[in-house]
């Protein structure tokens, strides 16, 4: 029972910090609403959505300002390792440009998209503020459910549990969004387990951040598609949903609430497990080794 009312209230208080995070998507309402501007100027305003990407920013800082003198703390809802972080994050960022253009490519190759090539010099300003938004979009997701939710759930519970119920909250997340379905959720928490596997092993959010940012950036605004249901911005790439194969490009909600890129998350959970796993044994062959 005990144990039921910690996970309660961390769980209570991460769905609090996620209005933190969301701030930018506040202000912009506001805005909207005291200009008789529609939601649709929300949702498809360029200016408005990178400004709600960057504003994701506030979250680190406020945790950063809460746990100021509480180094320790600090290091468990925000672990950011201090060496090779540009390696890190440049490897976690190559991982999930990767895995989304190759997801994408597959989608293309079965009739899932009708591709339009929408490019303009003038995007050029715009492809760097979201380059820049989705790098803290990414890396602000990852510090609330990977970084604080799941670091104060591993001090009650065994990882298994903490990574299941951690991952459960960050698909409940996204319910509100436009499209959402039972594939979509089970796709979105398989992500948060195969990141939340990631983050323990490496004891690290560099790579889940930057992994989390690529998936986003090269969905939306490169290659057009919706991001979770949402404008994602396409600058470079529009790719219009072909109605009829909806299991590759899983219609309103985007290539996430598909059959088939659940299925390739399967097999990138199944990559994971096994490099943890040889990742264990190399370590352990070193240990025995040294002595």
């Amino acid at each position: 029972m005990e144990k039921l009312k910690i996970v309660l209230k961390y769980l209570v208080y991460a769905f609090l910090l996620s209005f933190v995070l969301d701030i930018g998507g506040l202000f912009s309402g506001i805005y909207a609403e005291s200009s008789g501007l529609s939601d649709e100027w929300i949702e498809n305003s360029q200016v408005a959505i990178v400004f709600m990407l960057i504003c994701q920013i506030t979250l680190p800082i406020f945790l950063m300002f809460q746990y100021k003198s509480r180094k320790n703390d600090l290091r468990i809802v925000m672990p950011f390792a201090k060496d090779k972080k540009a390696y890190r994050y440049l490897i976690g960022y190559a991982a999930g440009a990767v895995f989304f253009v190759l997801t994408w490519v597959i989608a293309v190759a079965f009739g899932g998209f009708q591709v339009i090539n929408v490019w303009h010099i003038r995007n050029v300003l715009w492809l760097v503020l979201f380059l820049l938004g989705f790098c803290i979009q990414g890396m602000g997701e990852e510090i609330l459910v990977r970084g604080y939710l799941l670091g104060k759930l591993r001090q009650h519970l065994s990882y298994v549990s903490a990574i299941i119920i951690s991952s459960l909250f960050f698909a409940a997340l996204h319910l509100a969004n436009p499209g959402i379905t039972k594939v979509a959720f089970l796709e979105l928490f398989l992500f948060g387990v195969i990141m939340a596997m990631i983050r323990i092993e490496t004891d690290d959010l560099w790579a889940v951040g930057a992994f989390h940012g690529a998936w986003n950036f090269f969905q939306g605004p490169i290659l057009g598609v919706a991001v979770s249901g949402t404008n994602g911005g396409a600058l470079m790439f529009k790719s219009i949903p072909t109605q009829a194969y909806e299991w590759v490009n899983g219609g309103h909600f985007g290539i996430e609430g598909s059959a088939m890129s659940l299925t390739l998350h399967v097999a990138l959970f199944v990559i994971t497990a096994v490099w943890i796993k040889l990742n264990k044994n190399n370590s352990k062959i070193i240990c025995e080794s040294t002595k």
